[in-house]
């Protein structure tokens, strides 16, 4: 039997390209210890799958934890205070959930006035072409900011 890196093992199969040995399951055949013992992480013969094993399910794993505050958008965004989102082209359009309340708030973008909205509604902010950062004037709630890549 042939032992190399390139080999894989599947259920007593070894996969060596469009070779193919199968041996006794039996695990204390010596020809399944030779070919473990060939792979065993301790002399390497695994750690690039096992390393793309990792590195798949870090990615995945920091994909779940990502916040539900980070909403994103291709071409439009809806956000709400204390948000952080990203918008994939630009320009991209902007709507922002208002906090509850009574009357009508003051809504800033990267500090120059956009307009005065109702309370509780989702209203449209318009589109824009680079990154903004939106606050609520009197509404005590946490600034908004959606990053907006710059596209010639």
């Amino acid at each position: 039997m042939t032992r190399g890196r390139n080999a894989l093992i599947f259920g007593g199969t070894i996969h060596l390209g469009a070779e193919n040995y199968t041996m006794s399951q039996d695990p204390s055949h010596p020809a399944l210890a030779r070919a473990q013992a060939a792979f065993s992480p301790a002399r390497g013969g695994l750690t690039p799958v096992l390393g793309f094993a990792l590195a798949t399910a870090l990615a995945l794993v920091g994909g779940c934890a990502s916040s539900p505050n980070d909403p994103s958008g291709s071409i439009s965004i809806t956000v709400k205070p204390g948000d952080t989102g990203t918008c994939a082209t630009s320009p991209c359009q902007v709507s922002l959930q208002m906090p509850p309340g009574s009357g009508s708030y003051e809504v800033t973008g990267n500090q120059v006035k956009i307009g005065t909205y109702p309370a509780g509604q989702t209203v449209n902010l318009g589109n824009y072409w680079g990154t903004q950062r939106f606050d609520v004037v009197g509404a005590n709630v946490p600034a908004t900011y959606v990053y907006i890549p710059r596209q010639l």
